[in-house]
């Protein structure tokens, strides 16, 4: 738990202001939250804080003069809730607290945000999404945190949650890949099943790396195109990884 969460979490007038519920791109709230996945007890708000508090201290640490990497125990990352509402056992969306924390404070110009879960990020994947929208069509005085672009990248179970239904939107989203396009750059790749270590490695070689190729290209394209444009580039790759592909998990 961060001992420091009161300290990290009092912005000073950074905060951002808490966007419309139903805004374009978020989805209608359901009647009442999902009672299987969402839980609080007497310590969550002490729980929150702290995960929160860890993410953005370990933000700090890597935008000066300290390590270049940071690990953050908090489980889950966060990455299905949405910009509006919770979902699927995350209430605060971790990663993208990390990213918005970054840019605010640090000056961060673009982020990849790789994804490695047994499920989807949905959530996480929204609000790329929705970001990148308002930020190609912000002024070009506009704050500079409002144009930070945001990379989603993620290896998933294209059968599991959120998708594990069939509808149509989430399996739609969990398969999605576009390059360098209207501001956007996201690449899902789906998890195979495998009987061998050496099945898994050649998986992992051939399908599995192909995030990281996409990751390393979008790193790329974003530094030039900042500096063609005289800014200076200050990059950050989010790990958001639940371990719920874990073999371990279910035993």
């Amino acid at each position: 738990m961060c001992r420091l969460a009161e300290s990290k979490l009092a912005m000073g007038g950074k905060e951002l202001a808490r966007p419309e519920s139903g805004r374009t791109g978020d989805t209608g709230a359901a009647a009442k939250l999902h009672e299987g996945d969402l839980y609080l007890c007497a310590d969550s708000l002490d729980a929150l804080e702290g995960a929160l508090g860890a993410v953005c201290e370990a933000v700090d640490l890597v935008f000066s003069d300290g390590p270049r990497r940071a690990f953050v125990a908090v489980r889950p990352p966060g990455h299905h809730c949405s910009a509006s509402y919770p979902s699927g056992f995350c209430w605060v969306n971790n990663v993208h607290v990390g990213v918005m924390h970054a840019a605010l404070t640090h000056g961060l110009t673009h982020a990849a945000i790789i994804d490695f879960d047994l499920h989807h990020g949905d959530g996480s994947q929204s609000i790329a999404w929705q970001h990148n929208t308002r930020g190609v069509s912000a002024a070009k005085n506009a704050q500079a945190w409002k144009k930070t672009s945001i990379g989603y990248f993620s290896l998933h179970d294209i059968n599991s949650y959120p998708c594990e239904m069939g509808d149509e939107e989430k399996v739609k989203n969990a398969s999605l890949c576009i390059e360098n396009a209207h501001g956007q750059n996201m690449w899902n790749v789906h998890l195979h099943s495998w009987g061998s270590e050496a099945e898994f490695w050649k998986l992992y070689e051939t399908k599995y790396t192909v995030i990281l190729e996409k990751t390393r290209s979008y790193l790329q394209q974003q530094a030039a195109r900042l500096r063609a444009n005289g800014q200076t580039p200050k990059a950050a790759i989010f790990f958001s990884a639940g371990f719920d592909a874990s073999e371990w998990e279910t035993k």
